[in-house]
């Protein structure tokens, strides 16, 4: 299921008139500029850098929009309050939407090895998507079954509903 430019903006609230954007059909959402595709959605995140900073190289690899806290001269975007939260918003929506099964791993040590090794058991099954690294806030979209690698300071029920959680507890 693809998103496009409309549904994006009316689900995070754009606080700018997107109507003589086209509504085009998404294919991701991506918070690395360098990973931009055609037609997909950026989303800058504000981290060691500012990804507002990068909103023109995500446009040249082939962004289609982009979501923004400030007014983006001459490219279509989307503005928002706070990029984090509307991108949250957009991730609890299309989970709903879509209906996908969340796995979330949390605990003290062994959440990264545990999120990868169920992943590779259910990609045998199902098509399944998982986190990269520690990276909690990537969302792409054309996925049936989300593995998500959380930490419980991190954690957030605006991402939606949680199918199953696995907790784990390793004593030294």
């Amino acid at each position: 299921m693809k998103l496009t430019i409309h549904e994006v903006a009316r689900i995070v609230g754009a606080k700018n008139d997107v109507s003589g954007y086209p509504d085009s059909p998404l294919n991701k959402a991506e918070f690395d500029s360098r990973l931009i595709a055609e037609g997909d959605l950026f989303v800058p995140l504000k981290g060691a850098r500012d990804g507002h900073d990068f909103i023109e190289t995500a446009f040249e690899n082939g962004a289609a929009v982009t979501l923004s806290e400030k007014e983006v001269e001459g490219r279509p975007y989307i503005l928002v309050d706070d990029v984090l939260t509307a991108f949250q918003t957009l991730a609890a929506s299309y989970l709903q939407k879509t209906g996908v099964d969340v796995l979330a791993v949390t605990g003290s040590n062994g959440k990264t090895t545990t999120k990868d090794m169920l992943a590779h058991l259910l990609a045998t099954t199902f098509k399944t998507y998982k986190t990269q690294g520690i990276t909690i806030t990537r969302l792409d979209y054309l996925i049936q079954f989300f593995i998500c690698r959380m930490t419980l300071r991190n954690w957030s029920w605006r991402w939606g509903r949680i199918t199953w959680e696995i907790f784990i507890s390793c004593l030294n």
